[in-house]
């Protein structure tokens, strides 16, 4: 038998994912005299903001906690079908091509 997705919990880490990378995008960005000038602020943020949901919605609790083996109860697996795979990898792809296209515009490249 196959492990069903748990779209809750899928949906749950890439939220989290969606707010922890809105303040990474926004720690850099903070100073007074910036480098990102602020036609290209908004793709910049949505491009970090969606690379960590990706990457939070794959991994699940292992991106958090971390993979030790030192843990008396270690972190489960994120049950994963096909599709929520797919929409993990999508979102991090998404946020790749955002960012990238983020930086290339904002210095000319």
């Amino acid at each position: 038998m196959k492990n069903k997705p748990d779209w809750l919990a899928w949906t749950m880490q890439a939220l989290l994912g969606l707010v922890v990378g809105v303040g990474i995008g926004l720690g850099p960005c903070l100073k007074r005299n910036s480098w990102l000038t602020e036609d290209w602020f908004l793709p910049y943020l949505g491009g970090c903001a969606l690379l960590v949901a990706g990457l939070a919605s794959y991994f699940g609790d292992r991106l958090w906690l971390g993979s030790s083996s030192y843990r008396v109860i270690p972190p489960d697996e994120m049950p994963h079908s096909p599709t929520t795979r797919c929409c993990s990898v999508a979102l991090g792809i998404f946020g790749i091509v955002l960012l990238v296209r983020a930086l290339c515009g904002n210095f000319g490249i």
